[in-house]
């Protein structure tokens, strides 16, 4: 993987992925599911941007929602 090969060389690694499952049936969402965990896993930061949150609420990382983050 590419994030593999930049933290090989010390540089930091961010994956930002933009509802990559959308479309996704229950399997292979769970197949996916189990890629980030290892990914996180090994120091590799991932941001998901979805309209989607529940399906990523097992995944147990920290939620921020952007209309929490909008100034009144």
């Amino acid at each position: 993987m590419l994030a593999d090969l930049l933290r090989e060389k010390g540089r930091p690694v961010v994956l930002i992925l933009d509802d990559p499952l959308v479309n996704s049936d229950d399997e292979r969402f769970r197949r996916m599911e189990l890629a980030l965990r290892r990914a996180a896993d090994s120091s590799l930061q991932i941001i998901i941007l979805t309209c989607h949150e529940e399906r990523y609420e097992t995944l147990g990382a920290k939620i921020i929602r952007l209309s929490d983050c909008r100034n009144a």
